[in-house]
């Protein structure tokens, strides 16, 4: 995987406005969520599966009026984490994978007019 400035180069970018399953072949995508009507989640398959060196950024879009809740498999946590919540109108969060475990390696949150994504 190609990297520019020391992040993974982005290989797609997918709209999501109902539950989803993060799979390996997401791999360097964005998901630009539309939380409307309820909670929305998103479900990430083991770490395992993901494999070591899978990243993905995952966007709450400004048409959200709920949370974007981020879950990984089974027993597996983000960060040490059960679950993560996005609550913040364009509020981005990147998670990696080392082939064990999931980690939020980047966050950013609430950014007003942001992003250009």
């Amino acid at each position: 995987m190609g990297k520019l400035s020391g992040f993974p180069i982005v290989t797609n970018t997918k709209d999501i406005s109902a539950g989803y399953g993060i799979v390996a072949s997401d791999q360097g995508a964005i998901l630009k969520v539309t939380a409307t009507g309820a909670d929305l989640t998103i479900s990430f398959a083991s770490a395992g599966v993901l494999g070591n060196g899978f990243h993905i950024w995952i966007k709450r879009l400004p048409a959200s009026t709920h949370n974007v809740i981020l879950d990984p498999a089974g027993a597996e946590t983000i960060d040490g984490e059960a679950t993560l919540t996005l609550t913040q109108t364009n509020e981005v969060v990147a998670v990696s994978s080392d082939g064990i475990n999931l980690y939020v390696t980047g966050k950013e949150g609430g950014i007003l007019n942001g992003g250009g994504w």
